[in-house]
């Protein structure tokens, strides 16, 4: 067992696992540490396990000059055991002496550490000689160089094992964290990615252990890759059947739980638990995760694991969140608070919350905490940027938006939001200029060339405008806000047709768009075809009402009063008047005395009406 810390014991599991299951074929394996002594403590532990498991340890130190595969094939050569096929495992150490000999030497073509990483990349073939698992130790910084130094020799990695504090938490797994606008961000506490093998040759491995060894404990580890295989897979969109792949993942992740709740390992059986309940939300399958994160809080409490409860706590005020269960979510994360007061995840998602409640005080106090606990945790600086802006505090928001970026320069999200608020504050160029930085960022924001638009058009820069919308719409022709906004520009410019065929363009994509019903009533109306312009603005009507957008209703009735009006049917158009009224005085918008002084023209037009047709009778 691994005689360091415990924080350790999940990567050391893994590393195990594979070394123990790669018998037989070539398995590069890369340990990463920056400390000696860890690495020779960790190195002791598993070729101890090895000895017991009937697997013999050998060790490489490499030097100046010369390949890994020679050093493999001295190896060989030196080891009757290993000519025999015997099952064994061979650690590497000492890349990490070669970065003193960096610096080449006048008769020297290539440093040491660049004949090495030349070693690596042109030699790769030839491991294919040597069937065992190889433990490359690297630190940091070659970590780094290798990927792009030997990238064919780095594409052969079977997994990558970080030894090392920044990974080192109770639970490092992915967790949710939200963002103010309502979408979901993902913070992961570390690479996933590096720590799978390929997908069939897990398949082989798990299928070859249930056949020999149904009982073994090396499955519940297997599985559990095997379910993130399957999650990033759907992630990435890599998968032929995302659906058969979710019903694989849900598979492999409970098989996972079943077997570490056989061995009783309480600890790696909240870790399967927290992956399935996230690889359910990540299916949308929100009401199923509250139920996953219930039995690992149950697990945690019975451990009396605090980290662990605290995590249980937040994923559950996740899942509330995305049901729309608000105040259940905030009730999670205070309890996640209370008991990990350090858990900024949890006081972010709650502020989050808070927000979406309609409490920005709260919720900037809550932002305000983590930013006392971790004060480069720029998501925080961006989310209370958000607040503060929907306060009406526009300048702090934009200072709030600045600390963002002074910690992470290409986020250009709070480049985007930054633009918007100085929009709002009628700083029209430098918002134009926070735009064109979140653009040169990401080219292919199309939210960010239609807000840039929305800018050039508060200029009067209505071509600049739709050159810059046509650029959000080549990249995403289904973006249906980008029609509409084009839509606007066209009737800025007195293109009344070409604004009707965006609105229509609007409305294939999705047809229930009132804005864009509504726009098209508008155009319709400029253009005189009113019985057109009646039947768009019954249709966002309808839409209006069934939403709750009551100052929108209260507009599109008075709009439905002016189109009857123009056709004569002033009966009607007065009732649809009054009802624009009404709702006007009871929402205390200024649309009343719009409408008051649309009835009085009604009323005298009724009334002059009345009179031409007494004297038509009297005739």
């Amino acid at each position: 067992m691994l005689p360091v810390s415990s924080a350790y014991a999940d990567i050391y599991d893994r590393l195990m696992t594979v070394i123990e299951t790669s018998q037989g074929r070539l398995g590069i394996l890369i340990a990463v540490v920056d400390e000696r002594r860890l690495r020779e403590q960790i190195i002791q532990s598993y070729e101890q396990e090895a000895r017991q498991a009937q697997i013999e340890p050998y060790r490489i130190e490499l030097g100046r000059g010369g390949s890994l595969r020679s050093k493999l094939a001295e190896l060989r050569e030196a080891h009757p055991h290993l000519q025999e096929g015997g099952a064994a495992v061979i650690t590497v150490t000492g890349a990490e002496l070669l970065l003193r000999f960096n610096l080449r030497a006048e008769d020297e073509q290539k440093t040491p550490l660049e004949e090495f990483f030349g070693y690596l990349q042109w030699t790769r073939e030839g491991m294919r000689e040597f069937p065992y698992p190889i433990v490359l130790w690297l630190n940091h910084r070659l970590l780094k160089e290798i990927s792009f130094k030997a990238p064919d020799f780095w594409s052969w990695r079977k997994g990558v094992f970080w030894f090392s504090e920044e990974f080192a938490k109770p639970l490092e797994v992915t967790i949710k964290n939200h963002s103010i606008n309502g979408q979901l961000q993902i913070a992961q506490q570390y690479n996933t990615q590096e720590f799978l093998p390929p997908l069939m040759e897990l398949q082989q491995t798990i299928a070859e252990l249930e056949a020999t060894e149904p009982d073994s404990p090396n499955l519940a580890n297997l599985y559990e890759s095997l379910g993130d295989i399957y999650e990033q897979q759907i992630k990435q969109e890599q998968s032929p059947n995302p659906q058969q792949n979710a019903s694989q993942g849900f598979y492999a992740f409970r098989q996972a739980f079943s077997r570490y709740y056989n061995q009783a390992d309480y600890s790696s059986q909240s870790i399967a638990l927290l992956k399935l309940g996230n690889f359910l939300s990540n299916q949308s399958l929100f009401a199923d995760a509250l139920d996953i994160y219930q039995e690992m809080l149950i697990i945690a409490r019975q451990m009396r694991n605090h980290w662990n409860e605290g995590i249980a706590l937040g994923s559950l005020g996740n899942a509330y969140y995305s049901l729309d269960q608000f105040d259940q979510a905030v009730a999670s994360y205070n309890e996640a608070i209370k008991i990990t007061p350090d858990n900024y995840d949890a006081w972010n998602n709650r502020g989050v919350t808070l927000a979406k409640l309609g409490s920005y005080e709260e919720s900037i106090s809550s932002f305000d905490k983590i930013l006392a606990i971790k004060p480069d945790y720029y998501q925080a600086w961006n989310n209370r940027g958000i607040a503060l802006r929907n306060l009406g505090f526009y300048e702090e928001s934009i200072s709030s938006f600045d600390k963002v970026l002074v910690i992470q320069p290409d986020y250009y999200q709070a480049w985007s939001l930054r633009g918007i608020v100085l929009r709002s504050l009628g700083r029209y160029e430098e918002a134009i200029t926070s735009l064109n930085k979140a653009l040169e960022i990401k080219p292919n924001y199309y939210e960010g060339w239609n807000l840039r638009s929305i800018v050039l058009r508060s200029l009067g820069r209505y071509e600049e405008a739709i050159t810059s919308l046509n650029k959000a719409l080549e990249i995403k022709p289904d973006y249906y806000e980008g029609w509409d906004s084009r839509s606007i520009l066209l009737v800025d410019l007195g293109q009344y047709e070409e604004a009707i065929i965006c609105c229509k363009k609007s409305l294939q994509i999705k047809p229930d768009n009132h804005k864009a019903w509504k726009l098209q009533g508008f155009v319709l109306r400029i253009l005189g075809r009113y019985k057109e312009a009646i039947s768009s603005f019954d249709k966002a009507l309808e839409i209006y009402r069934e939403i709750g957008l009551r100052k929108d209703e209260a507009d599109t009735l008075k709009q439905l009063a002016e189109a009857r009006q123009a056709l004569g049917d002033l009966d009607l158009a007065r009732q649809y008047c009054q009802q624009a009224l009404v709702l006007a005085i009871e929402l205390g918008i200024p649309l009343a005395a719009e409408c008051e002084t649309l009835q009085l023209k009604l009323d005298k037009q009724l009334n002059n009406t009345g009179g031409e047709n007494d004297r038509r009778e009297g005739d």
